[in-house]
């Protein structure tokens, strides 16, 4: 309903002196709004799934859960709503298909049970199958790439949770994520193995609609796990989950903020603040009081990208200080590089030495991809004539990796 009738009819409100008029007014009111609301939902691809899934089978849920619907106001196409049948959650997204119609996902979260159910309906043209092969059904071997070095216990007690996955899809990058519950399992390697993880589910797959099917990130591989939280002793893994840790693992090694703290030191101090933002990137943040009761801030970003030659290139960035270095990482070491730098443009640099460069002010680094990453320059202008600052937006610059050297688009 426009804001301009609205406030229209409350004017008119005011001045409605008789009580039951104003009440029989005000109902009206309150009745238009509602079947606007339910107009505009009607315009939805979602809605009309819903619809066509309440005539088609036997659902859980009703009309009036339906209407109840929350619709994100980000999805301008109509694509996901959530809405509920206490005890279950539910959402639903829609992903239009190559041949016509859509590809529905719908995802169901009992609350009571905690317990996750997932089904896939293709609908086109007023009509709607249930197909069974949408949906993307990991291993122990899609998870992991040494799977068949697992000792044969931990691999059967890992091997019967991966059987039931769990799903979400993160809207924003467009990703359906897939993981498994550790929580649930009584088995003492799946405790054991959460522990080490401290998460209560296992890794997580990423996978992107094509148009006919999900299919898998090429960032999200296979990685090794350490065997040795199963008690394989000496065991080093080639392929980590996320190379960006162990490269902050192998930087705390150097007492990089001068604490004279070391290696594991620093890992107690950082217990449970490493957070893995993608396969290829990782930060660590920490703030503490020292014994003389000062506090410090510490923040500090790694993004890895594989060389061709072997081992990694690892861009640090210090986003509190603004300050980027360069490094080599293979086989676990960690060894700095000297004018190794992206080819930043000289008026986004304030200081540089053969080691460090400090970027100037008004110009950042975010975010880190698998392939490279976005610098950017914010634009504000001071107004002399409204005593304002006005900003134009930034200016962005891509750098992507080529195997050798980041190079500038």
């Amino acid at each position: 309903m426009p804001y301009g009738m609205l406030f229209a009819a409350i004017w008119v409100l005011l001045l409605i002196q008789n009580y039951t008029q104003m009440k029989r007014i005000l109902t009206l009111l309150i009745a238009l709004i509602m079947a606007q609301a339910v107009m505009a939902q009607q315009d939805k691809p979602a809605y009309t799934i819903l619809q066509t899934l309440m005539q088609q089978y036997d659902v859980p849920f009703t009309q009036e859960n339906i209407d109840e619907a929350e619709w994100g106001d980000d999805d301008s196409e109509g694509l996901y709503c959530h809405f509920g049948a206490e005890p279950v959650n539910y959402l639903l997204h829609c992903f239009p298909h190559k041949n016509g119609g859509y590809m529905a996902i719908l995802l169901a979260e009992d609350l009571s049970t905690f317990e996750f159910s997932n089904y896939a309906f293709y609908y086109k043209d007023g009509e709607m199958t249930n197909p069974t092969d949408v949906l993307p059904y990991p291993t122990m071997e899609d998870y992991y790439s040494n799977a068949d070095q697992f000792p044969k216990p931990a691999y059967f007690a890992l091997s019967t949770v991966v059987e039931y996955p769990i799903y979400n899809y993160d809207r924003a990058k467009k990703q359906l994520q897939v993981t498994f519950m550790l929580l649930l399992s009584e088995n003492d390697f799946v405790k054991k193995y959460m522990k080490a993880r401290k998460a209560m589910t296992g890794p997580q797959i990423t996978y992107t609609w094509d148009g006919e099917q999900f299919v898998r990130t090429p960032d999200n591989k296979p990685f090794d796990e350490d065997l040795s939280i199963f008690g394989v002793e000496g065991y080093v893994a080639k392929n980590p989950e996320n190379i960006a840790v162990e490269a902050i693992k192998a930087y705390f090694a150097t007492d990089p903020f001068q604490l004279g703290l070391s290696q594991k030191e620093y890992l107690d101090k950082f217990d449970g603040r490493i957070m893995k933002i993608s396969p290829n990137d990782a930060t660590a943040g920490l703030t503490f009081t020292n014994e003389n009761g000062m506090i410090s801030s510490y923040h500090v970003e790694f993004a890895c990208y594989e060389h061709k030659k072997g081992g990694y290139i690892a861009v640090c960035y210090q986003d509190k200080d603004n300050k980027l270095a360069m490094y080599s990482f293979k086989d676990g070491n960690l060894t700095l590089l000297t004018n190794a730098f992206p080819p930043l443009d000289k008026d986004n640099i304030e200081k540089q030495t053969p080691t460090e460069i400090t970027l100037a002010v008004g110009f950042y680094i975010y975010p880190f991809t698998a392939d490279g990453f976005q610098g950017k320059k914010k634009n504000i202008e001071y107004d002399q004539e409204t005593f304002k600052m006005i900003d134009h937006g930034d200016t962005i610059t891509e750098y992507k990796w080529d195997g050798e050297k980041f190079i500038k688009k």
